[in-house]
């Protein structure tokens, strides 16, 4: 019998099995806390390692803005064959100008003096890593939270294979029981067979629960960046855990609209889109360079007067480009105003995205405590009605109903164990509590 607590699992099983298919496996075992699982993650999650070289590459593209406004230099070689040589003539004599065959090189320094667009540009490379930063501190955070999911899942699975084996063991002895007494003639051989029919129905249930716990630990370690086939043990206890749940106090805390690592992300947006409206504003403005350039001829005419070395300053003023400057600031400012209404958007969203998950909390909270009283009064029920049927009192098949209805209250109540741990995990991700 599946719980539906545990349904999510069952698309992840064929895609863990392609994926471990003729791999090489690492079959020793490592523990980890639920902090440590967050640790090691923290460091080995491919996500994470994909925004860490984001970073990386941020500074490289600061450098790289940076760059244009240092000095330039650059070198070019020239060959030439003009095949008819030009005359200069003077005095009833001729001197050549030109030569058939030329070759010279020359250097170029160059240093940019002022340009709108740079200055802008670095500053955006600058605030564009600052994106990135923060899209690391993102990857990190919903790394974490399915981390967190994850692991509570396997625990919560495990918790409810602990009590099924347990139920196992006084169904097997009742069956074996009343075999016996079938043999005996005591009870109806159809009795007899019910009570077997449940421990075959219960040992299918275990054999599945166990499948999702391995694969959920297959799950766990492909999260945290383990390699395949790593065995992983939690250390935690489920206790524990959901003792130090608190749903009222976590509810009751404030959600901070700057803390949101969400919206500090719209919000370096909206500043990108703004320097990137305030670059095409400076293309109408004009650009200064200064240059210096030196040429040496590897073989010139006898008369030459092309100098050396030249240095100068070249002024580039925008006139006229029909219209098209215009255009693209105005694209550049409704792109801006598109990310302002993006802001805006994000930051309704996620207010009533926190004032939600604080209600799911709740709503979390006020179901696992009915369930667990649903969960203990089944049992009870289940546990006299074993009584009676041991009695005679009532049928194989009362005792099945009463069966049943204990199996269903303790899958709602696992289920609603993992809802309760999953919703702190959730809010506490919100109001960045992690």
């Amino acid at each position: 019998m599946r719980k539906k607590g545990f349904k999510v699992l069952l698309p992840i099983v064929l895609l863990l099995l392609f994926a471990t298919a003729g791999m090489a496996q690492d079959t020793t075992a490592v523990s980890f806390s639920l902090q440590q699982a967050q640790e090691y993650a923290a460091k080995n999650n491919q996500d994470i390692k994909n925004a860490v070289l984001d970073l990386m590459k941020a500074d490289k593209k600061i450098w790289e803005t940076t760059a244009i406004g240092l000095p330039q230099v650059n070198g070019t070689f020239n060959y030439q064959n003009i095949p008819k040589t030009k005359y200069l003539s003077f005095g009833g004599g001729e001197m050549p100008v030109t030569q058939q065959h030329s070759s010279s090189y020359t250097l170029t320094a160059s240093q940019l003096i002022f340009s709108g667009e740079y200055i802008v540009g670095l500053r955006a490379s600058k605030i564009y890593k600052q994106l990135s930063v923060q899209g690391l501190a993102k990857s990190q955070e919903d790394v974490k939270e399915t981390v967190t999911e994850t692991y509570y899942l396997v625990l919560v699975a495990q918790e409810n294979k602990k009590i099924l084996d347990s139920t196992l063991l006084n169904v097997v002895k009742m069956s074996n029981d009343m075999t016996q007494m079938n043999k005996q003639g005591f009870v109806d051989e159809t009795d007899a067979d019910q009570i077997k029919v449940t421990e075959l129905t219960l040992r299918n249930t275990i054999s599945n629960v166990q499948r999702q716990i391995d694969v959920a630990k297959q799950l766990l370690a492909l999260q945290v960046g383990a390699p395949i086939g790593k065995k992983i043990t939690l250390t935690d206890q489920l206790q524990n855990v959901l003792s130090s749940v608190n749903a009222d106090a976590l509810a009751s805390e404030t959600f901070d609209l700057n803390a949101s690592i969400s919206y500090k992300m719209v919000d370096t947006q909206e500043q990108l889109m703004k320097l990137s409206y305030d670059r095409e504003r400076t293309t109408v403005l004009p650009t200064v360079a200064g240059f210096a350039q030196f040429k040496q001829k590897l073989k010139k005419p006898e008369f030459d007067m092309e100098p050396n070395i030249v240095a100068g300053i070249t002024v580039t003023v925008p006139i006229f480009a029909s219209g098209s400057r215009w255009a693209k600031i105005q694209q550049a400012k409704m792109e801006l105003q598109k990310a302002t209404n993006s802001k805006d958007k994000a930051t309704q969203g996620l207010t009533l995205e926190a004032n939600k998950a604080k209600s799911d909390l709740k709503s979390s909270s006020e179901k696992f405590e009915k369930e667990k009283q649903n969960l203990a009064l089944t049992e009870k029920i289940y546990n006299r009605s074993q009584f009676k049927y041991k009695q005679g009192v009532i049928s194989s098949l009362d005792l099945t109903t009463a069966y049943n209805q204990y199996l269903t209250a303790q899958g709602n109540y696992f289920s609603a164990m993992l809802e309760l741990l999953n919703a702190q995990s959730k809010l506490k991700k919100i109001l960045s509590k992690n």
